[in-house]
């Protein structure tokens, strides 16, 4: 009895490399809805939260305005001052980076919890396809359409569109990536306190001093990976160490980074106005994602959004093709095919109904490129994804089997010993 009494204390479930193996030493009973606990677990997992999803389509549509008030035919800012103007500023050109922000928040969000190096570059390669396929498509189309602004520097960067930065975000996120399966195990060994340190000190350099003092320059340009590290750091902070922020107070938040926007956008623009120079103050506190105001809106909306969990397929379904809306609409020729030429502001931008113009056309051409990305999902499945990262895997067990691959694995098991 005492052993058998041993055993069933001792029950547990190993997770390694080759697997699960859980003990079957509870009653059948238990197991039982253990069982079906566990499964209803597995299965929710498996299930993208619709409210997150939504996120992603508010944040994309976010960003695809903000390309479009910077990629049109006039110049936003030197505009005269007035509704329009400030409530274009302050609600649509604030989007782009607020939507950088939440896109990426919700992917630190997932990464802070398990990342290993097969992983990371497994999701490199994925996303490189994708951008093979739209870079190439978009130069096919703009000779077509545009020859003329087929460049050698385009063709280049619609080829080689990682290494090229033909998309910064991506070949930004990319490069994290890389740098992931390092960073997130170095900051879990910090601890707390240093965590903490390391936060602090990045958030008063970079987005207290650099961010309110333009002429201060202390090593963060924005736009590229660092930014991602940045904000990474500051996300896993959030969720492993702080208590969840409660819904008022996100609220508040997301109320404030608007009040600092705006006052920025009027302030700005009646300089502008009365002096006719130091245009791009209006927009100073919105120029790059680690800005005070765009951190507020963007983690304020991801915490809105991340409190609440709800499953449609239709937002699911929609959610699917966001990042795609990026990489057609920001294709350095569609962008200027569209925004500067075919939908040029400058054609209704004297229109009272201006701001609700431009949430239309940018909605409109999230359904365009929604159809052409599902043609490319539909391309992809029989072709590329009948087998989904099949080459990489090969790659990689190839790799891995090597003496060199042999030899650091066992470094690192010996080092992690």
């Amino acid at each position: 009895m005492a052993a058998h009494a041993r055993r069933v204390v001792s029950g547990v479930a190993n997770h390694s490399n080759g697997g699960e193996r859980v003990s079957t030493a509870m009653p059948v009973s238990a197991a039982k809805r253990d069982g079906v606990r566990r499964g209803r677990r597995v299965r929710h997992r498996k299930t993208r939260n619709s409210s997150i999803e939504l996120l992603r389509i508010i944040a994309m549509l976010m960003i695809t305005a903000h390309h479009y008030l910077l990629g049109s035919d006039i110049y936003l800012m030197t505009q005269p001052f007035g509704i329009s103007k400030v409530l274009l500023e302050t609600f649509l050109y604030s989007g782009g980076k607020i939507g950088v922000v939440v896109f990426f928040a919700i992917s630190a969000w997932y990464l802070s919890e398990h990342s290993t190096i097969r992983s990371s570059l497994r999701r490199v390669w994925i996303l490189e396809r994708e951008l093979l396929f739209w870079g190439v498509t978009c130069l096919t189309v703009g000779v077509v359409l545009v020859p003329h602004d087929v460049t050698a520097t385009v063709i280049i960067k619609s080829v080689f569109p990682l290494l090229s930065d033909s998309w910064w975000y991506a070949t930004a996120y990319c490069v994290f990536l890389l740098m992931l399966p390092c960073l997130a195990p170095a900051l879990r060994m910090l601890g707390r306190q240093r965590h903490a340190y390391l936060a602090v000190t990045m958030f008063l350099l970079w987005t207290v001093l650099q961010g309110f003092v333009p002429v201060f320059a202390v090593g963060l340009h924005g736009g590229d990976f660092l930014s991602f590290v940045y904000l990474y750091i500051l996300m896993t902070y959030y969720r492993w160490y702080m208590r969840p922020m409660s819904v008022r107070n996100a609220w508040i938040m997301l109320v404030a980074g608007y009040v600092l926007i705006l006052c920025s956008v009027v302030a700005g623009g009646l300089i502008y106005h009365y002096t006719g120079n130091m245009a791009k103050i209006q927009t100073v506190l919105l120029s790059t994602e680690y800005k005070l105001p765009t951190m507020m809106v963007g983690f304020a909306l991801f915490v809105l959004f991340i409190n609440n969990e709800f499953y449609s397929r239709t937002i699911n379904f929609i959610a699917t093709s966001a990042f795609s809306v990026y990489l057609i609409t920001d294709h350095p020729i569609i962008y200027k095919y569209i925004w500067h030429g075919m939908l040029s502001l400058s054609r209704f931008y004297d229109s009272p109904f201006v701001v609700f113009i431009v949430i239309g056309v940018v909605i409109a051409f999230y359904g365009v490129c929604l159809v052409l990305d599902h043609i490319r999902l539909g391309l992809f499945r029989v072709t590329v994804d009948r087998h989904r990262g099949r080459w990489f895997d090969r790659l990689w067990d190839h790799a891995t089997a090597s003496r060199i691959g042999q030899s650091v694995q066992h470094d690192g098991v010996a080092k992690n010993g």
